[in-house]
């Protein structure tokens, strides 16, 4: 937007990004969120990199704990119904449980992908069945992969990199 502020909003141990005032809600929620829900501590606990959780929750949900996507996803980490059956989470609105489900779903995918973290964004936001089938068919890189799954891959990464 021309003619508007760029504000720099830290993040206490995280880089200090530059951000557009409208943004600068999601940022300060999805702080809050990570130091309530110590999800560094939880990234730990499953070997997942640094900030992961946080960049997840901040393109997901921007850090509404409420909120639902069209398809039927909910919560802070936008977890659609089956998955959290899967998952066994009973209520995707409540942070916590959510942000263990999230975690344990991210590092399960991390694995199967063999550290391969892009891959694994790919498979949460596209889901693991159409990564494996993309794979399968011999597909290298993501040019052919839809739009949304390559930008929900490079935000994420850009936003971990606040987060880290």
């Amino acid at each position: 937007m021309a003619g508007t502020a760029l504000l720099s909003l830290g993040l206490g141990g995280c880089a200090a990004p530059k951000v557009m005032p409208q943004e600068k809600h999601a940022f300060e929620r999805v702080k809050n969120w990570r130091t309530t829900l110590d999800l560094s501590t939880l990234e730990n606990q499953y070997a997942l990199p640094k900030g992961l959780l946080s960049a997840v929750m901040h393109q997901e949900s921007a850090g509404k704990v409420h909120a639902r996507s069209p398809v039927g996803a909910r919560g802070l980490f936008q977890i659609m119904p089956a998955t959290a059956k899967d998952l066994r989470l009973n209520d995707p609105h409540n942070p916590e449980m959510a942000a263990q489900a999230a975690a344990r779903y991210l590092s399960s995918l991390y694995k199967h992908y063999d550290g391969d973290l892009n891959l694994s964004l790919a498979a949460y936001n596209w889901g693991i069945g159409n990564v494996d089938r993309y794979k399968r068919q011999g597909y290298r890189g993501f040019d052919y992969m839809p739009q949304e799954t390559r930008n929900y891959i490079k935000q994420v990464t850009r936003l971990r990199a606040y987060y880290n």
